[in-house]
C-alpha cells in the first residue's frame, strides 16, 4: 500500500540552514495561490503539506539551498538531528519557529505511550529541542491489518496561527493549540459520526481557506478485493468543517460505490478568474471541484483515467486512483 521512507528517520534542522524556506505563509480565500512569492525574510515558514493552498512545492524564494549534509548524524550544512519514530510519508510543517513532524510510536518519546500509534511531534526550528508530542490510537483491528497498523500519523498539519489541523489514521480532524502543548481544541470523528470506512487508515493533509477545514476522509473497501462492495457508499469522502467549532458544513459522496480501493490524496486550492475552487481527487480516479464556500456546489468533475480502463489489485490494471495534484497559472 506504501512503501517505507527510511528505516530510521530524522529530522534535518530548519530544515538545514533555511532548506525548508518557502513561498508562504497561509493564504485566504482571497489570495491566488499563484500569486508572487513573499520576500524571503517573510517567507521562512512552510506551514501545510505543500507550503501553500496550491500544493505546488516548486520553491521560489530560496536562493543556494544546500545539497550536501554529510549523514544522519551530522555533518556539512545540518543544524541539529532528532529521531522519529520508523515510519514516516509526510513532510514536516515549520511555521512559528515549530517543526510539526508526522510519525509513528516506533521509539516512544513517553514510555508510559506504548504500542502502535500515531503520533504528531514537535520540535523548536532553532534548535531541535523536541516540546511535545500528541498520540493517536490507531483504527479498530476490524479495518486496520497488522502491516497498516505501524504506518502512525498520515497527516502533515496545516498551521494557522497557533492552531493545527489534520486527519488521524482513523478518520478524525483534529484542531489543536500549538501554543499550548498541543491541547486538543475540537475533534470530529468522522467515522462515529458519519459512518466513513477507511481503506486500512486515512491518508490526508488537510486544507483551510477562508473559516472551512476541506478533507478528504479516505472512505474506501475493506480489504483488497475491488468485487466486494464499498462498506459506506453513502459515507462521506469529503467534507467541510467550520475550523472555529469543528461542525461539519457540508459533506460529498460523489465517488459512492465506485471506489477502487481507497483515498490517499490531499485537496488543493485555486482561484480561477477569481472563482475560488476547492479540488478533491477521489477514490474513483475522478477530479472533483468544488467552490470554496459554506454551501456545497459542484463546479467540474473529470475523469482521470481512460474510458473503458480497469482497476486491478494486481497492479496490471489500466485504471488507477489519484495522488496529491498540484495547481500552476490556473493548471492542474
Amino acid at each position: 500500500m506504501y512503501s517505507r521512507l527510511l528505516p530510521t528517520l530524522t529530522v534535518l534542522a530548519a530544515l538545514l540552514a533555511g532548506a525548508c524556506t518557502g513561498p508562504v505563509a497561509m493564504m485566504t480565500a482571497e489570495e491566488k495561490p499563484t500569486a508572487k512569492a513573499a520576500p524571503a525574510e517573510a517567507g521562512r515558514d512552510w506551514p501545510m503539506y505543500g507550503g501553500t493552498p496550491s500544493r505546488n512545492m516548486v520553491n521560489t524564494v530560496a536562493r543556494g539551498i544546500p545539497t550536501d549534509w554529510g549523514n544522519k548524524k551530522g555533518g556539512k550544512n545540518v543544524k541539529w538531528v532528532a529521531d522519529l519514530g520508523d515510519r514516516g510519508y509526510l513532510p514536516p510543517a515549520v511555521a512559528g519557529g515549530k517543526v510539526y513532524i508526522p510519525t509513528n510510536n516506533h521509539k516512544p518519546r513517553d514510555p508510559k505511550v506504548k504500542g502502535d500509534k500515531a503520533v504528531l511531534m514537535c520540535f523548536d526550528e532553532a534548535t531541535g529541542e523536541f516540546l511535545w508530542q500528541i498520540v493517536h490510537d490507531m483504527p479498530p483491528a476490524e479495518i486496520v491489518t497488522d502491516q497498516a497498523k505501524a504506518e502512525g500519523l498520515l497527516s502533515t498539519p496545516v498551521v494557522e496561527g497557533d492552531r493545527l489541523y489534520y486527519v488521524t489514521p482513523a478518520a478524525e480532524v483534529i484542531c489543536a493549540d500549538a501554543s499550548n502543548k498541543g491541547a486538543i481544541l475540537w475533534r470530529r470523528d468522522l467515522m462515529k459520526d458519519y459512518k466513513v470506512y477507511p481503506h486500512y487508515v486515512t491518508f490526508c493533509s488537510p486544507l483551510v481557506v477562508g473559516d472551512l477545514v476541506f478533507v478528504g476522509t479516505g472512505n474506501g473497501r475493506a480489504g483488497d478485493d475491488p468485487d466486494k462492495p464499498v462498506p459506506e457508499p453513502k459515507a462521506p469522502s469529503f467534507v467541510a468543517i467550520n475550523k472555529k467549532d469543528g461542525k461539519v458544513v457540508w459533506h460529498d459522496n460523489s465517488p459512492g460505490d465506485k471506489i477502487m480501493e481507497g483515498a490517499w490524496a490531499s485537496p488543493l486550492y485555486a482561484n480561477v478568474n477569481g472563482q475560488g475552487q476547492v479540488i478533491f481527487p477521489g477514490g474513483d480516479g475522478w477530479l472533483y471541484a468544488f467552490e470554496a464556500k459554506n454551501e456545497k456546489k459542484l463546479i467540474w468533475k473529470f475523469d482521470c483515467n481512460p474510458k473503458g480502463s480497469e482497476f486491478r489489485k494486481d497492479s496490471r490494471g489500466t485504471a488507477s486512483y489519484l495522488m496529491t495534484p498540484a495547481v500552476h497559472d490556473s493548471h492542474l
